[in-house]
């Protein structure tokens, strides 16, 4: 009887240790593996501005992004941390309601691997003013970029149908090019979008025939309009926000995408009082708060760091400056024009933390149950 319950319980234990096993969790993504060992990014936990969502973790190839990974509203996540955002290639799926409401999101680079992008995607990202659809896409899905922060929009021949609601109110939104001769419409596209938008097509296509039917106005595209490519540039530097005090000095570095890191940059600083900048070294001048800046000469990309300066004197041996907000997820270009990820956070360290911790625990709960077998047989 008792060897039945020795082995009933070994069992069990077994189990728990399977399922603890194939539970992911980390500091910075957590995700589920299907039966093949592919994962499934099902939450964020990080605290990065500038983030690439990494092709591979714990040498499992990431291949979709979960219904609601960013939504804060139904998930333990960190979608508000997020301003620019880079899907690494491979990943072919993006799921329901993926990035819903992330306010503070600006940018989205896609990779050309993507074949799946569902609907509401997007839903409710303000401040979102750029992003590429890439080529294995041939549908806008319902409330896609749904009260987003456009202004303008391609659209690419590639895509076939548009959705009701994919562009609707989105209050700044006046321009769509729209490349596809023949694409399909829904009703209600861009509802209650902007009263000065303005449809761009080639003559005779259903665009045009749908902005005469919607009370929009069309107008032809010119022939300097050349359909948009899915490259996307962007520069990061890599912090965002950094505290010093004065007279101290801290380098700012710069990566680029898609951009030749030969491009000549330009540094300023919005208060030289409180600090000043040269080819990204920032010196803290004074007390109080500043923005560096650094943009391509073109003015076409940009990013910015707030510095904050305070008092040496008011910076207690247990109150520290904020120096070490470094963007861990170092972004560098290959050779073969791919974002390279070898610095991103991996999971595999915490996951063997915790599975050991958990292993640990069930070899004492049998050491016990052995040794309080062992002393009823005594008895």
């Amino acid at each position: 009887m008792k060897k039945n319950i020795y082995r009933t319980l070994v069992i069990c234990l077994f189990f728990i240790i399977i399922i603890a096993i194939k539970s992911y969790g980390a500091s910075e993504f957590s995700y589920e593996l299907d039966t093949d060992g592919k994962a499934t990014i099902i939450a964020y936990n990080g605290t990065e501005s500038n983030l690439t969502i990494p092709s591979t973790i714990d040498g499992h190839n990431v291949v979709a992004i979960g219904a609601h990974a960013f939504d804060e509203s139904r998930n333990s996540t960190n979608g508000h941390t997020i301003k620019n955002l880079v899907i690494s290639e491979g990943i072919e799926r993006i799921e329901l309601l993926a990035f819903v409401r992330c306010e503070n999101l600006e940018t989205v680079k896609l990779p050309e691997s993507l074949t799946f992008l569902d609907m509401q995607t997007f839903l409710q990202c303000s401040n979102l003013k750029s992003i590429n659809i890439p080529s294995k896409i041939n549908k806008i899905a319902n409330s896609t970029f749904q009260e987003t922060g456009f202004t303008e929009f391609d659209i690419p021949e590639n895509v076939k149908s548009i959705d009701s609601m994919a562009l609707g109110l989105c209050s700044n939104l006046e321009k769509v090019r729209v490349y596809s001769k023949d694409i399909t419409y829904a009703s209600r596209v861009f509802e209650k979008s902007s009263p000065n938008l303005v449809l761009y097509g080639y003559e005779g296509s259903t665009t045009q025939t749908y902005a005469q039917q919607n009370g929009i106005e069309f107008k032809p595209l010119s022939s300097s309009e050349e359909p948009p490519t899915t490259t996307m540039g962007s520069i990061y530097l890599n912090k965002n926000e950094l505290s010093l005090m004065e007279g101290e000095n801290e380098i700012l570095t710069v990566s680029f995408i898609e951009i030749s890191s030969d491009t000549k940059l330009i540094w300023s600083s919005s208060d030289e009082k409180v600090v000043t900048v040269e080819n990204g070294k920032v010196i803290a001048r004074g007390v109080g708060k500043a923005i560096i800046t650094v943009a391509t000469e073109d003015g076409k990309y940009k990013d910015e760091c707030i510095i904050t300066v305070v008092k040496a004197s008011s910076m207690g041996s247990d109150i520290l400056p904020v120096k070490e907000m470094n963007k861990t997820n170092t972004l560098e270009k290959n050779s073969d024009n791919t974002i390279a990820n070898s610095d991103l956070p991996r999971t595999g360290n915490n996951k063997g933390l915790i599975t050991m911790s958990i292993i640990t625990i069930i070899l004492i709960v049998i050491f016990i149950y052995k040794k309080y077998t062992d002393y009823k047989d005594i008895k």
